[in-house]
């Protein structure tokens, strides 16, 4: 048998040895890159709550340099007030990176770190939000990519509903008007209001020399937290300052924001 391994050329055992690192690298992945698993809780709320989300699963890698989880949700009935992770969460990042980014109905929030640790069926961080009022009972939050030190990663992601009563928590609502988000606006507008007693609402956009750039149909609003998404047309909002005024039956509002394109 030793002479028979003897009269092996050099280019045959460079072979064999370029086969077992292959090998040894495949089960070294198969052992240390595990399968990513994302689960986001369940839960039933009132609208104007607001809600702690958690978002558990497993995370494990040789090394953790970095993650990005991508989760959307239902924007028309949940709006996402921060994100938070710590050292008991897998992120690490007490105030990870986010971003949330709202197209008409839906909503994509992203959130990184640079600072993981590993996990198996831990929590990786949480999400506070408050339950908007709005048409549908159920509000999704469902993870959809994970991406580990730059790279995609394969796994079971699991999706979390919250079931919303729409008979209104009990907290006070004061009827006023928020400010904008994103401001300034690339694209749509999201501006935050809320209503005490049922009335309607008119909202009007004005240019900085006052003149009347578009009028928004009057709406029913009953008690609760609200949202007002706008999308300005191009042709009509040139770049510059705009201000919102919202007239309800008893008061008028004033906030303002800056269109870039």
């Amino acid at each position: 048998m030793l002479q028979k391994l003897r009269v092996l050329s050099l280019q045959s055992w460079l072979v064999i040895l370029s086969g077992i690192w292959i090998l040894s690298t495949i089960l070294t992945q198969n052992v240390f890159a595990q399968e990513v698993k994302i689960s986001v809780g369940s839960t039933a709320a009132k609208q104007g709550e607001h809600l702690l989300v958690e978002v558990s699963g497993s995370i494990s890698d040789t090394l953790l340099d970095s993650v990005r989880i991508v989760v959307q949700y239902n924007a028309n009935r949940l709006k996402i007030d921060s994100v938070r992770g710590g050292n008991e969460f897998a992120v690490q990042c007490i105030q990870p990176t986010v971003s949330d980014k709202i197209s008409i109905l839906d909503g994509t929030l992203e959130v990184s770190c640079t600072s993981v640790k590993s996990t198996t069926e831990g929590r990786l961080f949480v999400i506070y939000c408050t339950v908007l009022a709005g048409l549908g009972t159920e509000a999704e939050i469902s993870p959809k990519e994970c991406y580990i030190n730059g790279t995609k990663k394969d796994g079971t992601l699991t999706p979390g509903k919250i079931t919303i009563d729409d008979i209104p928590a009990t907290v006070k609502f004061k009827e006023s008007i928020g400010l904008p988000f994103e401001n300034p606006s690339y694209s749509n507008i999201r501006i935050p209001y809320s209503i005490d007693t049922p009335t309607k609402v008119t909202f009007t956009l004005y240019d900085l020399t006052g003149r009347v750039v578009e009028v928004i149909p009057a709406v029913d609003r009953t008690q609760g937290y609200y949202v007002f998404d706008y999308v300005p047309t191009d042709g009509v909002f040139a770049n510059g300052p705009y201000f919102v005024k919202m007239t309800t039956e008893t008061n008028v509002f004033f906030t303002y924001f800056m269109r870039l394109r």
